[in-house]
């Protein structure tokens, strides 16, 4: 698919050339530079979405972890080898859940995550007001060392099946340090955790009713993403796999959506955004659609 993008990127910029030439046969050199800043413009564009879906999907995938394994007392939790699990202690509150992913790191879902997460529980998971604080130590996804701190507060949860959880979440100095850079966010969100079978946490999922994220993307610039349609995180996949969100930035004239698909565990998402190109005195846009690869 970036195959493909890329050829269209050439056939585009190429028929607007042979439109412009017959207006004007020769352009000077800076024309030239103005088509060349932006392409440029349009791939940190591109950039800046892909680093909000990762950041998106990350800590998604945590806060998914969490909520299963935070559920222990209440429905006998789950028992895996990838994490280990501890939540003591076995009675009463506060508590303390440590997933272990090992230094040598284990399968988890297609990965290799190593390191460990640790989360600070006030009371149970299904109960209203239980605050739990996330931290992190050596953590880490294939290549992605993951850092920050995740706070989780209860605020509704349904009194006759416990199977709806409503909880907002806070992202504190969260960081992804990667090869190519580092993502840093801040921000905010509003989540349902909906169950189906109590013992059965594969089936479960999480909605992301609201979004506010502030941060900067690998190459440092800035970027602020915001919900466009709720989120639906699958756990049982470990992927955000439907709704929509856009990522904007001050030093880019157009915004970009992300469309995380129609629920299918399929591991991709569709950016959408907005090109310019500037050849001598004229100026085209136009919508473009490329596929991704989730992290």
């Amino acid at each position: 698919m970036k195959n493909y993008f890329k050829i269209f990127m050439i056939l585009f910029v190429f028929g607007f050339a042979v439109l412009a030439s017959c207006n004007k046969n020769e352009e000077d050199d800076d024309d030239n530079d103005d088509n060349t800043q932006d392409t440029v413009e349009t791939e940190y564009n591109k950039q800046e979405a892909v680093d909000a879906t990762l950041a998106t999907n990350v800590y998604g995938e945590v806060i998914g972890y969490v909520a299963k394994f935070s559920d222990n007392e209440d429905s006998k939790g789950v028992k895996t080898d990838c994490p280990t699990a501890s939540l003591e202690p076995l009675v009463g509150y506060p508590k303390t859940l440590v997933l272990d992913f090992g230094t040598e790191g284990c399968d988890a879902n297609g990965h290799t995550v190593k390191g460990s997460i640790t989360a600070e529980l006030s009371g149970r998971i299904r109960k209203e007001g239980t605050t739990i604080s996330i931290s992190f130590n050596n953590f880490s996804i294939d290549t992605l060392t993951v850092d920050g701190a995740i706070s989780l507060t209860i605020d509704e949860v349904d009194v006759i099946t416990e199977k709806i959880i409503k909880l907002t979440a806070e992202v504190s100095d969260a960081t992804i340090t990667m090869p190519s850079g580092i993502i840093s966010a801040n921000g905010n969100l509003s989540v349902t955790w909906e169950m189906n079978e109590l013992l059965n946490y594969e089936d479960d999922i999480l909605k992301t009713t609201a979004l506010s994220l502030t941060g900067t993307n690998r190459t440092g610039k800035s970027l602020t993403a915001s919900l466009v349609e709720t989120l639906t995180y699958n756990i049982s996949c470990m992927e955000t796999t439907d709704g929509k969100i856009e990522v904007s930035s001050p030093d880019n004239e157009f915004p970009a959506t992300i469309d995380f698909g129609n629920g299918t565990c399929d591991g991709v998402a569709d950016i959408t955004t907005t090109i310019s190109v500037t050849i001598g005195n004229q100026t085209f846009e136009k919508t473009v659609t490329e596929e991704i690869t989730l992290p």
